[in-house]
């Protein structure tokens, strides 16, 4: 799974738009859409603030970033703050 599918994922299951996403994390709608169509990847200091709004770890985020798929959709539910 690609960092851009796993934002979607996690948006459609919090049933958030990408404008939602985008003003929660304080940037543009496009920006955030680049993120899930896997043309850019966010700057470090977004990942706090996804992690947030997503509930998830900052280290799962982190992980997609970095193309760690260690974690199973069993183990996101489980590491969900």
């Amino acid at each position: 799974m690609t960092f851009g599918t796993f934002l979607l994922n996690l948006r459609r299951e919090h049933r958030l738009s990408q404008k939602d996403v985008a003003a929660a994390v304080n940037v543009a709608q496009s920006t955030y859409c680049d993120w899930e169509s896997d043309k850019h990847l966010p700057k470090i200091a977004y990942i706090r603030p996804l992690a947030a709004l997503f509930r998830v770890k900052e280290e799962v985020i982190l992980q997609k970033i970095n193309g760690h798929n260690a974690a199973t959709e069993t183990e996101l539910l489980r590491l969900k703050t």
